[in-house]
């Protein structure tokens, strides 16, 4: 089937044709080999958001979204994305900017018209449009991060001393045996990174080597590279063996 989608109102507000295929990569290959024959290429990576933004179908900011859905791994991240796509943030932006050049065109006729005594933009008005700008950008400021994690998805960090039951913890959230368990301590050697979705919310767990006064330099590369990843992860869940009542309080005190 061959659909014609005349511009502007297409995607990237050119002329456009989809030809849609059988899902056998043969035919497509095939298809696509004879359209190069006949003149065609093969576009290069965002070549049509690129047209569509060089256009003025969308803006940059709505660029950005496309890649983010295309890219998002969960309900929520697409939810967020999708609020960016439909121009929520672009349309705040113009409407800021709308007023600030209205202010400004009045404070330039102002200026023309000051000896006279005429007054086109009062002090208030421009105290409160400044205001509400300084308190949107702050909001977007404070809520970045959490937008952020909610659409890379939060990292979680598993942290403990060895047979804490940090492994045995990533194998029960995953619901399937990623990580090696051993009575044997100091088994894991590296950390482990995986995903798993909890009410549309896309969060990488990560399993790591056991923190103690190690010898084996393998393991204590481990140990480093469990460590070097506390500042970039989000939550860290640190686990305590209640069983070992010895080391309880200090285990409490190193994880506080």
């Amino acid at each position: 089937m061959v659909v014609r989608f005349a511009s502007p109102a297409s995607y990237t507000g050119e002329d456009l044709v989809e030809l849609h295929l059988h899902g056998n990569p043969i035919i497509t290959d095939r298809v696509l080999e004879l359209s190069i024959k006949k003149g065609a290429r093969i576009a290069t990576a965002g070549e049509f958001t690129r047209r569509a933004v060089i256009n003025g179908k969308i803006n940059l900011l709505q660029a950005e979204a496309v890649g983010a859905v295309i890219a998002a791994e969960s309900r929520q991240s697409i939810f967020l994305a999708h609020r960016q796509l439909h121009g929520e943030l672009s349309k705040q932006l113009l409407s800021f900017r709308s007023q600030l050049l209205s202010v400004l065109s009045r404070l330039e006729l102002e200026l023309d018209f000051i000896e006279e005594g005429y007054s086109f933009a009062s002090e208030a008005e421009i105290r409160e449009l400044l205001e509400g700008m300084s308190l949107y950008v702050q909001e977007l400021i404070r809520t970045f991060p959490m937008s952020e994690r909610l659409s890379r998805g939060p990292r979680v960090l598993l942290l403990g001393r060895p047979n804490a039951g940090k492994s045995s913890l990533f194998n029960a959230i995953l619901g399937y045996s990623r990580s090696l368990v051993s009575i044997t301590p100091g088994t894991t050697r590296d950390y482990l990174e995986e995903r798993f979705v909890h009410n549309g919310v896309t969060i990488r767990l990560i399993d790591t080597a056991g923190l103690r006064e190690a010898s084996d330099e393998i393991e204590k590369e481990g140990i480093n590279r469990a460590l070097e990843m506390v500042p970039v992860c989000d939550q860290i869940l640190y686990l305590i063996d209640s069983t070992q009542q010895s080391s309880t309080n200090e285990e409490l005190r190193v994880a506080e």
